[in-house]
């Protein structure tokens, strides 16, 4: 199967690093082992690894940290019977990828947008570069506007980034500590961007583009409950759970976050911050 895997793998420019395409539609468990060559030395020296379990079917995963530069890189995979494929080289010149300033985001306040600010908890506070302090919360009474496509009422925030860049990644952070997993924080949710504001001012989703319908996994598995996310819960939870965009989409301005269930199986939401990376122009 490892074997029949490594048929289907390339490598391409990714944002700030090399994109690994891979096809486990055996669903097979791999460690996947980055090499970078040394240009003055010329041997290939192991920079970092992804380990793929059997419910990762198959998608583009990105190795980041490196500069804009052509650099040679090699592929080589290990399944749980230390079968090891040959490696796979290419040569690559990754994008090159800076965060955007969040200073200059504002709330968009759109059409079908949930008012903010519930508990005092103000959108600005999600562009403070503060997981730990207060965050951006919506009212837990309000039962949000039906904005179709979806027919069910939801809540939903517009940020306005106040440029418009080629997208990489969306990244946001869980209420941390003994709320991760827990309470306001999204479980289900999807992700919509646009470069202008159609002319219905946000009273549907027509002109926007879906990136991805998300659901943030809880490592442990155990259930959604004050003070139960786990050592490794916090962990990730202090990671930030990430959206990738993918390279087709052309420059975006507005992002808008759709929350359909929280952790507490409601629809209100509470966040600590964002980030966003792109095209530095």
């Amino acid at each position: 199967p490892i074997d029949k895997m490594h048929k289907t793998i390339d490598l391409l420019p990714a944002f700030g690093g090399v994109g690994f395409s891979y096809d486990n539609s055996d669903n097979i468990q791999v460690e996947v082992l980055l090499y970078v060559k040394d240009p003055a030395s010329n041997p290939y020296i192991y920079n970092q690894s992804l380990f793929l379990t059997q419910s990762d079917a198959g998608g583009i995963y990105t190795f980041r940290s490196f500069p804009p530069e052509a650099q040679d890189f090699a592929i080589e995979m290990v399944d749980r019977y230390d079968n090891i494929t040959e490696r796979y080289i290419e040569t690559i010149t990754p994008i090159e990828e800076v965060e955007l300033d969040r200073q200059e985001f504002t709330e968009a306040k759109l059409t079908g947008d949930i008012e903010t600010g519930a508990f005092g908890w103000v959108f600005n506070n999600i562009l403070n570069n503060n997981i730990g302090g207060s965050g951006m919360h919506t009212s837990q009474t309000s039962p949000g506007e039906v904005v179709p496509p979806y027919t069910e009422s939801y809540h939903i925030f517009t940020i306005d980034l106040n440029v418009t860049r080629k997208l990489s990644r969306f990244i946001w952070w869980h209420r941390q500590g003994d709320w991760a997993f827990h309470h306001g924080n999204p479980r289900f949710y999807d992700i919509w961007v646009t470069d202008v504001i159609p002319a219905d001012n946000g009273a549907s989703l027509d002109g926007w583009t879906l990136i991805q319908e998300a659901e943030s996994i809880k490592p442990s598995g155990t259930p959604s409950g004050f003070g139960q996310a786990t050592p490794a819960d916090r962990e990730r939870a202090a990671l930030g759970e990430t959206i990738e965009f993918p390279l087709t989409i052309p420059p975006m301005r507005y992002i808008r976050f759709v929350t359909k269930r929280n952790w507490a199986n409601a629809k209100f939401v509470h966040l600590m911050e964002v980030e966003v990376y792109g095209s530095p122009e």
